[in-house]
C-alpha cells in the first residue's frame, strides 16, 4: 500500500505542445514540450517503436497530456501519453512547412525560460487558427511579435518614439524601434512607410488572441515584414533565424 502511495506522490500530470523529439538510443527519445506552466522535458522510452502507443502523442505539434514519473533527481520520464489535438501540417505546402519550422525555432530558439508561459497561449492560439484553415505566413507573423513584445523587443506602435506623439504617423523605424510623425521624420535620414504597412504593424503588435481571426494581408505584404522582422530580431540581439531562408522557396 505504501509503495502504491509513494508512485502515486511520483506521477504529476502535465498538458502541453510538443516542440522537438530527441532521438535517445535505438527506439527511446528526449522530448521539449510548453506548456501553460512552460517549458519542460521528459525521457520517453520506446516511443519511436511502430508498436509505440504513446507515440502519436508525442509528434512534434502535438498537444497532448502527459502522465510523467518524476524520478529523484528532479528528472521526468514518460508513463503514459494521451493525445488531444494534433496541430501538425495536413499537407504538404511549402507554406505550412516554413510556419511550422519557424514556429519551432522561434518557441526553441528566442523565447527564454521564463517567458514560456506568457507565450503559451498565443502559439496555442496561432495553432489553432492554422488547424482552421486562416493563412499561415499571417499566423507566423503573430506569434512572432508576440514573442517579441514579451521578451521586451516590441516596436511602439501606440505613438511616435521621438516626441510621444499619436498624430500624423508617417514612418516605421525598425532602427529606433518604432513609429514616427510628420514633425519627427527626418527626409534625410528616415523613410516613410505607407500606411497599408503602418496599419499592419500596429495590428500584430497590439491584438490580443481574440483578433486573431482578423489578420489577413496578402502573402507578399506578409514576406516583406518577415525579412523586416528578422533583420531587426538580428540587429538587437545577434542571433538569426535560420528557419528565414526558406522564404527564399515560396
Amino acid at each position: 500500500c505504501s509503495r502504491s502511495l509513494d508512485m502515486q506522490k511520483n506521477e504529476i500530470l502535465k498538458r502541453g505542445i510538443v516542440l522537438r523529439v530527441s532521438e535517445f538510443k535505438e527506439a527511446d527519445a528526449m522530448v521539449n514540450a510548453i506548456g501553460e506552466e512552460g517549458f519542460f522535458s521528459f525521457f520517453a522510452r520506446g516511443i519511436r517503436k511502430i508498436s509505440s502507443k504513446n507515440a502519436p502523442a508525442t509528434q512534434p505539434f502535438s498537444y497532448s497530456e502527459f502522465s510523467l514519473f518524476q524520478s529523484g533527481s528532479a528528472s521526468l520520464s514518460l508513463k503514459e501519453a494521451s493525445p488531444l489535438r494534433f496541430y501538425g501540417a495536413m499537407d504538404e505546402s511549402l507554406v505550412s512547412s516554413f510556419f511550422l519550422s519557424f514556429l519551432q525555432e522561434v518557441s526553441l530558439k528566442v523565447v527564454q525560460e521564463d517567458e514560456a508561459a506568457p507565450c503559451f497561449p498565443y502559439l496555442k492560439g496561432v495553432l489553432d487558427r492554422f488547424r482552421a484553415g486562416q493563412d499561415p505566413l499571417a499566423l507566423g507573423l503573430l506569434y512572432f511579435t508576440k514573442v517579441l513584445s514579451i521578451g521586451g523587443y516590441g516596436l511602439e506602435v501606440g505613438e511616435c518614439v521621438r516626441c510621444h506623439g499619436k498624430k500624423g504617423i508617417v514612418s516605421l523605424s525598425y532602427e529606433e524601434g518604432g513609429f514616427l510623425c510628420s514633425d519627427c521624420f527626418d527626409p534625410d535620414n528616415d523613410e516613410k512607410t505607407p500606411i497599408r504597412h503602418l496599419q499592419i504593424a500596429r495590428f500584430l503588435f497590439r491584438c490580443g488572441i481574440e483578433d486573431f481571426p482578423r489578420a489577413e494581408w496578402s502573402g507578399e505584404e506578409s514576406l516583406a515584414f518577415y525579412q523586416n522582422l528578422a533583420d531587426y530580431f538580428e540587429s538587437q540581439t545577434g542571433m538569426r533565424l535560420k528557419s528565414i531562408s526558406l522564404l527564399k522557396a515560396l
